[in-house]
Order: C-alpha cells, then sequence, then structure tokens
C-alpha cells in the first residue's frame, strides 16, 4: 500500500506466502513481500495481528520507507527467503522474517510484541538500517540463517536524501527499545557492540549501544533444546507442499480464525526463560513475565478473557506512559486488561443487525453477541459498549466484527 496520508489499516488473522517475482526490475526474487507498508507520512496507524508470512521471495513484514508508525503483534514469520514451496531460493532475494525499517526522518518508529520469526534466510528481526529506533518486545528469534536480531542504523542530513554515515549506533531517544525477547540460537548484530562507519570522519570502529534489558542475551541464559517444549514443527521441515493444509504453527487455522495451539517454542516448565522479563503492563502468570512471544501458564483459553481467574493480571504504566516504548502515535496500553489499543476510534457501524464477532487487539475470537436492528453510530456504540460489558465484565479495548467491517469499541 503506497499512501501520503491515510493509513489506519487492520489486517486481523492474515496469511500471506509464496510470493514471488522473478522478473523484478531489481532482480529475481526482490521486493516480492508477504506484507508491505510503505510511503505514509501521517494519518492512522496500520496494525498486524494474529498474521503469518511464509515462503515469500523477498521479505515477509517490510515496511521500506515508512516515515509513520506500524505495529505488528501476534505475528509468525517463516521461511522468507525461498520460493517453490521452500525447495529452493531466488538469486536476489533478501530473505528477512520481519524487515521493520528505514524511516529517514525519525518518524517510523514501529512497534513488535509477540511475534515469532524462524528458519528465515536472513535475519530474524531487522531494522534495515534505520534513523530511528522501534520497540521490540516479548519476541523470539530461532534457527535464522543469519542473525536473530539485527538492528543497523545511519544518518541522513535534513533533505532525507543525503546518506552522512554507512553505519552510526542509535542512542538516547532514537535507540531501539528490545524488552523480554529471546535469540536461539543466533548470534546479535548491533546490539551491544555496534560498528560505526563515517567516512567523511576517517571513522571505522565498533562502539557501545544499547543492548536492551531483560532479553535472553543480557541475562547470559544460554538457552537450549531443554527450555522449551518442542523444537519439531512441520513447518521446519517439510518442502515441496503447502504448508496450510499440514498441522503446525502454519498450518489450518481455528475456526475462529486465530493461530493454531502448537508447542513449537513454547517453554517448558523449569524453562530458564520463565519470570525473567520486565512487567510492561501485559497479561502474565506467576512472579514476572516470560521471555519470548509465549507465556508459560497462559492458556489459549484464558487468553481470551482477561477477566480469567486462572491468570495474575498486573498493570504498569511504562509502557503506556513513554514514548520511548510505544508511540504515542500509534499505541497505548490499556492498564485494565493488558491489551494494547488503536489510538483513533473508528466508527464504521451506522446500522447494525445481527451476530457480532468479538475479539481483542491481538486477535484472539472472544465470543459472539448478537445485535438487533440499531441504527446511528451512536446507538449501535452504547448498545456495543453494554453487551460487551455485560459480557465480558472486564473494562478495556474490542474488536467487534460485522459482517466483513470492524469496529473498535471502548468499554469502560
Amino acid at each position: 500500500m503506497i499512501a501520503s496520508s491515510g493509513g489506519g489499516h487492520l489486517f486481523l488473522n492474515c496469511d500471506a506466502h509464496d510470493n514471488y517475482d522473478p522478473t523484478d526490475w531489481q532482480g529475481d526474487g526482490e521486493n516480492a513481500d508477504g506484507f508491505g507498508v510503505h510511503y505514509q507520512y501521517d494519518g492512522d496507524t496500520t496494525k498486524f495481528i494474529g498474521c503469518r508470512a511464509w515462503w515469500n521471495s523477498d521479505d515477509g513484514y517490510d515496511v521500506l520507507a515508512q516515515e509513520f508508525p506500524v505495529v505488528v503483534e501476534n505475528s509468525y514469520a517463516m521461511g522468507n527467503g525461498y520460493i517453490h514451496y521452500g525447495t529452493s531460493k531466488p538469486p536476489n532475494g533478501n530473505g528477512n522474517g520481519f524487515k521493520m525499517g528505514y524511516s529517514r526522518n525519525d518518524k517510523g518508529r514501529h512497534f513488535i510484541r509477540n511475534c515469532v520469526a524462524w528458519n528465515n534466510v536472513a535475519t530474524g528481526f531487522y531494522s534495515n538500517y534505520t534513523t530511528i529506533g522501534s520497540t521490540w518486545i516479548n519476541n523470539t528469534s530461532y534457527k535464522n540463517g543469519d542473525r536473530s536480531f539485527g538492528m543497523p542504523s545511519t544518518i541522513y542530513a535534513d533533505d532525507e536524501r543525503t546518506r552522512i554515515a554507512e553505519v552510526v549506533p542509535l542512542t538516547g531517544d532514537k535507540a531501539h527499545v528490545l524488552k523480554n525477547n529471546i535469540a536461539f540460537p543466533n548470534k546479535l548484530s548491533q546490539i551491544g557492540e555496534c560498528w560505526e562507519k563515517i567516512s567523511s570522519q576517517n571513522i571505522d570502529h565498533y562502539v557501545d549501544c544499547p543492548a536492551g534489558e531483560n532479553n535472553s542475551w543480557n541475562l547470559n541464559l544460554d538457552l537450549t533444546e531443554d527450555d522449551f517444549v518442542s523444537l519439531d514443527d512441520p513447518s521446519m521441515t517439510v518442502t515441496g507442499k503447502d504448508l496450510s493444509t499440514i498441522p503446525g504453527m502454519l498450518g489450518p487455522r481455528n475456526a475462529d480464525g486465530s493461530l493454531p495451539n502448537v508447542d513449537f517454542l513454547k517453554l517448558k516448565k523449569g524453562s530458564r526463560a520463565i519470570d525473567k522479563g520486565e512487567n510492561l503492563g501485559f497479561p502474565f502468570v506467576g512472579k514476572a513475565p516470560d521471555l519470548g512471544a509465549f507465556e508459560y501458564g497462559l492458556s489459549s483459553s484464558s487468553a481470551k478473557s482477561s477477566s480469567s481467574s486462572s491468570v495474575k493480571h498486573e498493570s504498569n504504566s511504562s509502557v503506556a506512559s513513554s514514548s520511548s516504548v510505544v508511540p504515542s502515535s500509534s499505541a497505548g496500553v490499556s492498564s485494565s486488561s493488558g491489551t494494547t489499543s488503536i489510538a483513533t476510534r473508528l466508527d464504521n457501524f451506522v446500522n447494525a443487525s445481527g451476530l457480532a464477532t468479538v475479539f481483542d487487539l491481538q486477535g484472539r475470537y472472544l465470543g459472539t453477541l448478537q445485535i438487533e436492528h440499531l441504527r446511528g453510530p451512536n446507538a449501535v456504540r452504547n448498545a456495543l459498549e453494554a453487551a460487551i460489558r455485560a459480557k465480558f465484565k472486564t473494562p478495556g479495548a474490542y474488536l467487534v466484527r460485522l459482517g466483513c467491517t470492524f469496529q473498535r469499541v471502548d468499554v469502560n
């Protein structure tokens, strides 16, 4: 999508796979990404929730030249940089999982949370020489071909076209925020010790740069197979077939459109990654949040409703109040439910009747509501708020789908 303004798109429970352009102007396989958001300078935030991208010849997710924040949550990227059902590599595809960067004017700070990148040809989570850092929370990177988290950055002049430095570390408010992530077993790039290359000043050496907090590498956990329930999944080994028909991470979705519930990369009881995270206001079980995309003990059933008595919910204002963690122009946090919320309100329902499906803002199915012949946006909104409050009994932000239309509903 290309828009100088606007945005506000929601990709909920979408798949993008096997995209390939052998005749691209930049080379065989280049630019055929799974999902792409580009050239937006203002407007509303685009979000990807519950999405998957695999076997795309270039990257799974690409926000090249995107100068307005993008949010990606609870989404997967696997096997990007391959073609022909994973059997070969194109000559010019990049093969990154989540390529979230290449801002030139310091406004493209993106938010990536609870995502998983594995078996990609290049880097799992990649910032792509941006001038502004992004926020990476509770993600898991496993067995990617190059790096787990690659955070290279650069500097442009005010005209946004003249590159001042080839590589330079981001510090202060511009630095990447990395918290509660797992890198296993890949090496890191531009984290902690960064390569600085400024040709005009004859600088070419390594310097200290932010390394994040409470990540597997900060804690020197040296995770092994024994820290996970399973490292086996058909998505890791099967080639030459359509993965959407094979049970596993990239297999058939649940009837409500949510992601399959499998053991792959989930933490095992006693894992050293349990309770090692920082409390950022999202639901968790135990003394502290876990590392990685999957919270131990937070079952799929309890995750569907934040009112579940089996889940201990903690709140912390650090995420909602700090622009260095969540961009104020893209997302905040409902401290009562621990879910992220879209900053702009959508008044899509003017006349409503029928069965409405309710999700949280991570795309997780919560249930259904019967809507009876309501007219006018105020009447629909008030009725939805009352019905959600009565059924789910938890304040926060919800997504309601009626037909092909979505409406965000805030419940106090």
